[in-house]
């Protein structure tokens, strides 16, 4: 093994799931989610093992969705994301791919990764470069194609939406 995924329960019966490296399980580690500081943790537990990194992770996404769908507000996890990706989901609307990890997007039009943020719309605000771009200055086409056809939103969001198929 790995690692484990685990869930913290706290005292007002909250939960957090995380994933910790590790042979085995280690009671003394409680996680490290930003929601848990100050709270009192009552129990945590491994909910899954896994033999890879990828497999760590993909373990652990699966959980916090889980979670989050089953607990909704009791769900500690920010933006109900897993740790190595993100808690927003980046969509092409025209194909309808979908990526949690910004990367997969940069590396596809070989840009960087905050050039990616500046140009990808966001739901209910236009993109950052957008509002700083002189007027008369033509788009090049990664920028045209982040602006018109992709969309970043949060996992939560994300998951009311059942057609597209997130990689």
């Amino acid at each position: 093994m790995i690692g484990y995924v685990y869930v913290t329960i706290t005292d007002d019966e909250c939960y957090y799931i995380g994933q910790h490296k590790a042979s085995s399980f280690d009671k003394a580690y409680k996680g490290s989610g930003k929601l848990l500081k100050g709270r009192i943790i009552t129990d945590c537990r491994i909910l899954d093992q896994a033999e890879t990194i990828e497999e760590l992770h993909q373990k652990e996404r699966y959980w916090i969705h889980r979670c989050g769908s089953k607990m909704g507000n009791k769900c500690l996890n920010l933006g109900l994301r897993a740790s190595n990706g993100s808690q927003l989901v980046y969509v092409n609307l025209n194909t309808k791919e979908a990526y949690y990890d910004v990367g997969f997007v940069a590396d596809k039009f070989k840009i960087c990764k905050s050039t990616v943020s500046n140009w990808i719309n966001r739901f209910g605000s236009e993109p950052r470069a957008f509002k700083k771009l002189k007027r008369g200055k033509k788009l090049k086409d990664y920028q045209r194609e982040l602006m018109y056809n992709w969309v970043v939103m949060s996992i939560r969001d994300y998951f009311r939406v059942k057609d597209f198929n997130v990689k």
